[in-house]
């Protein structure tokens, strides 16, 4: 059953209404039930913004960071000793989601709806977070916390290994485009998957003929993905808000357990670093 249909439909009895109490409720159920026959993914987020178009920017993505807390109730992937936390994830979740630009977040909004409606919520979780690199970053760093325990930190490397957000189509016409017409020169041959993938960048591996030396050689591209540099400066922007955001709307004891603003600021170096490939030469 598609999970977009029984959404915009009504839902079995004792079941919740994911759009109920919505500010743009009517407008968003309309807008839903229009697209719902749609098969292409594109096409539906296309129509949906559309439908979107004109009306207040923030008040929809508001509704849209609401929508996405009833689809992905992150708390419920939280161990129980860090129950006390879940709040502040919840919190932390909305704040990201209702700072997103509506370009990125509407198309989020699709792809969750309509996901079949057995979808696991891991699942969900990592599909959201592609194109996230901040997330996907911030899960890295706290996997690697020694404190943690260890069934957050086999959770965390489960999202990590998840990370499949890169084209390859368009990362080898972006290679052809920097290289030009060297490509052909060197006779260079790029295997047909990646290597590795991470938050920012993808590698591939690649051989090529050394007409000095008259033999092949092998090597490596590692490859900034196309959308990375706009994204990562659009997420260190939320993510330096997301602190003060948490201290004004959760607990203070709760706070006090960890350096979140340090947290954040380490993640955010460390996307700006990862960026710079001249740095990291």
């Amino acid at each position: 059953m598609n999970t977009g249909r029984h959404l915009i439909q009504n839902p079995p009895a004792g079941e919740q209404d994911l759009l109920t109490g919505l500010q743009h409720e009517t407008l968003l159920r309309s807008a839903l039930r229009h697209i719902s026959a749609i098969p292409d993914e594109q096409d539906r987020t296309t129509l949906l913004v559309k439908a979107l178009h004109g009306m207040d920017d923030n008040g929809v993505k508001q509704d849209a960071a609401c929508l996405l807390e009833r689809i992905l109730p992150l708390a419920e992937l939280v161990p129980e000793p860090y129950a006390a936390w879940r709040p502040v994830i919840q919190h932390g979740f909305h704040y990201l989601a209702s700072e997103l630009s509506t370009a990125r977040l509407i198309p989020k909004i699709c792809q969750q709806i309509f996901l079949p409606k057995d979808t696991g919520l891991e699942h969900r979780l990592a599909l959201f977070m592609q194109k996230l690199p901040s997330l996907q970053k911030l899960g890295q760093v706290l996997a690697r916390n020694p404190h943690i325990s260890p069934e957050l930190r086999k959770q965390l490397l489960k999202l990590e290994d998840s990370i499949n957000d890169a084209s390859y189509d368009e990362i080898k016409l972006l290679l052809n485009s920097e290289l030009d017409g060297r490509m052909q020169e060197m006779q260079v041959h790029i295997e047909a998957r990646f290597l590795a993938e991470a938050s920012v960048s993808a590698v591939l591996r690649f051989c090529w003929v050394d007409q000095a030396e008259q033999r092949i050689k092998n090597g490596v591209f590692k490859v900034l993905k196309p959308y990375v540099a706009d994204y990562v400066l659009e997420e260190t922007a939320i993510l330096q808000g997301l602190a003060a955001h948490l201290k004004q709307t959760s607990d203070e004891h709760i706070l006090r357990q960890a350096d979140l603003e340090g947290l954040f600021s380490d993640v955010c170096s460390l996307l700006i670093d990862e960026i710079d490939f001249r740095q990291e030469q």
